[in-house]
């Protein structure tokens, strides 16, 4: 039994590289179809680890977008904000800067030229 447990394992193991990857496919990251870009590219400027469901359900609420947005981890650092409407992301923006307990939160728009984890 513990044999086939350990056989399991190193089937189902992720690599080194597939583990350090980012979490959401690049197809995901900005998902426009009208020409702008509806992906903000975030960061918690902290010196403490912040759990990234409590960062995300702060977050989201209060963002509060009418027409919906969904937040997504890229990296331990990183996480991205997909809007459904681009005035969401607009006031979003316009709202800056943003502030989680007194740690300031970096948001920068996505364009279809950047590399998401080089930003924020």
């Amino acid at each position: 039994m513990e044999g086939d447990i350990l056989k399991l394992d190193s089937v189902l193991s992720l690599s080194e590289e597939e583990a350090s990857g980012p979490v959401i496919p690049l197809s995901e990251w900005n998902k426009g179809s009208d020409g702008y870009g509806l992906t903000l590219i975030g960061c918690l400027l902290s010196h403490r680890s912040v759990h990234f469901d409590v960062l995300k359900g702060m977050l989201v609420q209060l963002i509060q977008a009418a027409q919906g947005v969904t937040m997504r981890k890229i990296s331990e650092d990183q996480f991205c904000l997909v809007f459904n409407h681009i005035e969401d992301l607009r006031r979003v923006l316009d709202m800056r800067p943003w502030i989680f307990y007194r740690n300031l939160v970096v948001l920068q728009p996505l364009t279809m030229h950047d590399d998401p984890l080089s930003m924020a």
